[in-house]
């Protein structure tokens, strides 16, 4: 799978991270130092469990005022590739892709292992682009006293956007890992690496159930 080589790098900056102090309003995500595509293996149980430790254990805000709108316009081109996220986040995690010669960003033909499935998929009509951490969590988490700069950007985070079937997007919706994981356990520590590096990022506490699970799905790492 193209996504094992791309996750221990993301651990760099959870570490990096650990003594920020605005915890609501970061001014930028904390940059990455090492390419991801240099990095073949997974991070350690050790690793994962320090990062998540730094973690701040929270109440859940409410959700009252939540709005997709308020993360921005879906899938724009923040990191100015000429395409949009969903275009990227599908080539990216592809084994092969077909372009549109005439519409470059258009995918015409796929074949992609399902990052939380492993099965094969051969269609962008099958694919949805899932955000390993809900926007909605991510409000409920402390997103809803950033201002829109940053909720695009949150939205908008390529190491936060994973395709996945329709379906599985659909049934996780905007779940946080104390009431879902992913059908295959083999993504576990994947999943876990990704949500524990974006809500480090971008200081976000997690519940204790949250923690908890986390805990149990880095474990995973080997």
């Amino acid at each position: 799978m193209r996504r094992t080589t791309l996750i221990l790098s993301m651990l760099a900056a959870a570490s990096l991270c650990a003594a920020c102090s605005d915890r609501t309003t970061p001014s930028a995500p904390v940059s990455i130092d090492v390419p991801l595509s240099s990095v073949a293996t997974l991070p350690s149980p050790t690793v994962l469990t320090a990062a998540l430790a730094a973690l701040p254990i929270i109440t859940e805000h409410p959700m009252a005022g939540y709005d997709r709108d308020l993360f921005g316009q879906p899938w724009r081109d923040t990191d100015h590739t000429g395409c949009d996220q969903r275009s990227d986040a599908m080539a990216r995690d592809a084994q092969t892709v077909t372009r549109n010669p005439r519409r470059h960003c258009q995918i015409t033909a796929i074949l992609m292992i399902d990052p939380y499935t492993s099965e094969q998929l051969t269609s962008t009509a099958q694919i949805q682009i899932d955000h390993v951490v809900p926007l909605a969590a991510a409000w409920r988490a402390g997103a809803d006293g950033w201002n829109a700069e940053l909720r695009e950007r949150f939205a908008t985070d390529m190491d936060n956007l994973l395709p996945t079937r329709s379906g599985v997007n659909q049934a996780k919706s905007d779940q946080t890992p104390d009431t879902w994981r992913p059908p295959d356990s083999a993504a576990n520590c994947h999943y876990a690496t990704i949500y524990i590096t974006i809500c480090t990022r971008y200081h976000l506490g997690i519940t204790a159930p949250a923690h908890d699970a986390l805990a149990e799905l880095a474990g995973t790492c080997r």
